[in-house]
């Protein structure tokens, strides 16, 4: 008989489905140490526990293809359709109606809500190295769309701003959008 509390299950994803996600670099990141982050990444990668249990054997390839935001047919406003969860901060305090300028954009606007869609959460992601929550971090939800009538056509600085990603933890995947998609 097993011990107590010693009996567990496996849960996994099925095997062969695809995924595809983004590595992006700031301009101050040197080549050669870009070059060596995709190198290891590239190939077959070990993820997720019971890897001794021939579970988590992945093969990731690398495709450099830039996606270029288009910020056509403005019409007097910017359409911001949020790929990925967007923290938003004024004065280290957590926004959920976010300005132009909580988002680091230099044009001029103003939200509008009556046509927005915005959908909040808020939660803590797991540090599997401290084995410990991470500090709450509050949200507005991937799938929300937020529309703001422009005063100003925005800048070049403004459209690598947004291909860039909005708001706070964008090193952890926060602030994906498509501008007027």
């Amino acid at each position: 008989r097993a011990a107590e509390g010693q009996l567990f299950g496996y849960e996994s994803l099925q095997p062969g489905l695809c995924f595809q996600g983004e590595v992006q670099f700031d301009n101050s990141v040197h080549e050669a140490l870009q070059k060596k982050v995709l190198d290891a990444i590239k190939g077959t990668l070990r993820l997720g526990r019971s890897r001794s249990a021939q579970y988590g054997r992945v093969t990731c390839a690398i495709q450099t293809t830039a996606m270029p935001q288009q910020l056509t047919d403005l019409q007097g406003r910017l359409v911001l359709w949020l790929q990925a969860d967007m923290a938003c901060s004024r004065d280290g305090v957590p926004v959920f109606s976010p300005t132009l300028a909580d988002l680091g954009l230099n044009c001029k606007g103003t939200l509008d809500v009556g046509a927005s869609f915005i959908r909040c959460r808020s939660y803590a992601p797991y540090n599997g190295h401290r084995r410990l929550p991470d500090i709450e971090r509050q949200v507005i939800c991937a799938g929300s769309v937020l529309i703001y009538t422009l005063e100003s056509v925005p800048s070049d600085q403004d459209r690598l701003t947004i291909a860039q990603g909005l708001g706070d933890w964008r090193e952890s995947g926060l602030g994906q959008v498509l501008a007027n998609p």
